[in-house]
């Protein structure tokens, strides 16, 4: 009987061992559980962050280079007039005596005006590019003679060129800078613009007498004032043909805006800052020296009359 009860004693104890074994695995596999949900959880977020850090590098990156081009091209834009390289090429025109032969100057970077060209250096008249302001650059022929710095926009010398044309036209510009030419209205606007430029009108008779008026003050306005003039402080020898004309809009053929009853830009066969008739006649017909008609040729009225065609007309403008 006593044996029995050890027997019995003896599996109750294994059966407590078995169970705190038991016990003992179930809390060791939890522990192992909770340790490996913890290093799942430890990986997404070291994964996570990676994945934050490296979008936020390549934003970075995209934003570096992006602002890096920015500059680059504002840079570009606000030093395009420093630092020009200069080559020469033939032309036809300019008879300045420290040149060994005419020149069309290009540069590499772009002036303003032909004033700033001449303050760089650039002695020699001749074709240039030019950029007044923030729109595209344009060709001009360039006088550095008579003190220097001139842009031309506006030469009769041989006839060659049609001056009878339309507002479109006269609104571009037409002909050929090394000859006769109208740079174009938009682009005198443009060149005017800063308020701070003077005039030069040089020309020349069919006798071979030249004068001059230089004007200090000259403005043309835009496209919605029809290119008001404005003009005066007049000097020369030329007399003042000009002043007449003084907050006239511009008129051709077909676009009238003068205030006479007729239209004078047919009247007079040209196209002017015309009033109820004219001083000044610039653009009109080329018709070689006197004329029986009257004021219909390329006519200065305080030098020779409204019946005498001028051989050579030049309109010419520099900042002051």
């Amino acid at each position: 009987m006593a044996a029995m009860d050890e027997e019995l004693n003896d599996e109750n104890l294994n059966d407590r061992l078995n169970d705190h074994n038991l016990n003992n695995q179930s809390l060791n596999n939890a522990l192992n559980n909770k340790k490996g949900n913890i290093a799942r959880l430890h990986a997404l977020v070291l994964f996570t962050l990676d994945t934050v850090i490296t979008i936020f590098c390549l934003l970075f990156l995209i934003w570096f280079f992006l602002g890096t081009i920015i500059t680059i091209n504002q840079y570009n834009s606000d030093h395009q007039d420093t630092g020009c390289i200069t080559c020469d090429c033939k032309d036809n025109r300019s008879n300045d005596s420290d040149c060994q032969e005419t020149t069309i100057v290009k540069t590499s970077c772009i002036a303003r005006d032909c004033k700033e060209l001449y303050d760089q250096g650039h002695t020699c008249s001749g074709v240039y590019t030019i950029k007044p302001d923030k729109l595209p650059a344009f060709e001009v022929y360039c006088d550095m003679s008579s003190g220097g710095g001139w842009t031309v926009f506006q030469r009769r010398m041989d006839g060659s060129v049609n001056f009878y044309l339309k507002w479109a036209d006269y609104r571009k510009g037409f002909g050929d800078l090394n000859g006769e030419f109208w740079l174009g209205l938009d682009k005198i606007h443009r060149l005017t613009a800063t308020d701070n430029t003077s005039l030069r009108v040089d020309l020349e008779d069919f006798e071979g007498v030249s004068v001059f008026a230089h004007y200090s003050t000259f403005i043309v306005g835009d496209a919605h004032t029809k290119y008001t003039l404005t003009v005066g402080g007049y000097s020369g020898n030329a007399g003042d043909s000009l002043s007449g004309h003084d907050k006239m809009k511009f008129s051709t053929h077909d676009y009238d805006n003068d205030i006479a009853d007729i239209n004078c830009a047919i009247a007079y066969k040209g196209a002017w800052w015309y009033t109820e008739g004219h001083v000044s006649n610039l653009n009109a017909r080329y018709l070689i020296g006197a004329h029986t008609t009257f004021a219909d040729g390329v006519n200065w009225g305080s030098f020779k009359g409204h019946r005498y065609s001028l051989k050579v007309s030049e309109m010419k403008i520099s900042r002051k």
